[in-house]
């Protein structure tokens, strides 16, 4: 399985009253995992995954949503 590094935008939320929306803007995230699935809208991504076929943590991140996709080398 590809191990890869993805950088992608969420939404983000500001807690109580807002005296200046300066600071609401969108979340920059990056998460690295193994490449579990992709389709047109989305890809899945896993911290890790067993030999009987168990995922920890997985993820599916919208394609609309990724900025990039980088693969990690393996040591």
């Amino acid at each position: 399985m590809k191990h890869i590094e993805v950088e992608w935008v969420d939404a983000n939320i500001l807690h109580g009253w807002q005296a200046s929306l300066e600071d609401c803007d969108l979340a920059e995230s990056k998460e690295s995992g193994y490449l579990i699935h992709e389709d047109k809208e989305k890809i899945i991504i896993a911290r890790g995954y067993s030999r009987h076929g168990l995922y920890n943590s997985p993820m599916a991140i919208p394609r609309g949503c990724i900025k990039s996709i980088k693969e990690l080398r393996s040591r």
